[in-house]
């Protein structure tokens, strides 16, 4: 995370930037055929899921590169540190796993089909199976993989999704009435 929040920003301008423009591409691309929105969340889509993956697990100075195979398997441990600390590097830890995985929870939840719940829970679902996933590729890497990760990119995954499918079913629902 530490990566992520640079003294200069550099490395979120960038990610930022390359999201704005591939959804810019993609529109143009999709608005001939109509799916301009659609092309966009795609583009987005790819683009956060390639930066969370640089920003997790490219990183070869991050906090936990032990060169052993650790793993942190008490909930809660590190997100009470990050808590009772704030401003510390904890708790830049804690901020920065919820939000990192907020706009795949967006995103997600905004490209699949269905009602809210349905939504919900499947956006949700997909953001705690890539986090697992970051874990266990963290901890064959020689890194430390914290259950706490798991459980606040899932916290961040659930926001972001909670936000997306509210708005998809706000607008499915006055695209109906119009």
């Amino acid at each position: 995370m530490r990566s992520l929040i640079g003294a200069n920003g550099a490395e979120l301008f960038l990610l930022v930037a390359a999201c704005a423009l591939a959804m810019g591409v993609a529109a143009a691309f999709g608005h001939s055929r109509g799916k301009a929105l659609r092309y966009a969340l795609w583009a987005a889509l790819i683009t956060i899921v390639s930066g969370i993956a640089a920003l997790t697990l490219l990183n070869p100075s991050a906090p936990g590169s032990t060169g052993m195979h650790l793993v942190n398997l008490t909930p809660f441990q590190e997100i009470e540190r990050g808590l009772t600390h704030r401003g510390s590097s904890s708790w830049v830890n804690v901020v920065g796993n919820v939000a990192m995985f907020m706009p795949l929870g967006l995103v997600l939840a905004c490209l699949i089909p269905g009602g809210f719940w349905r939504r919900l829970t499947l956006a949700t679902a997909a953001g705690l199976a890539f986090t697992v996933i970051i874990e266990c590729l963290q901890f064959g890497m020689g890194r430390v993989a914290d259950i706490d990760d798991v459980i606040l990119n899932t916290a961040g995954a659930f926001v972001g999704a909670f936000a997306g499918a509210a708005g998809a079913t706000i607008a499915a629902r006055l695209s109906r009435d119009a």
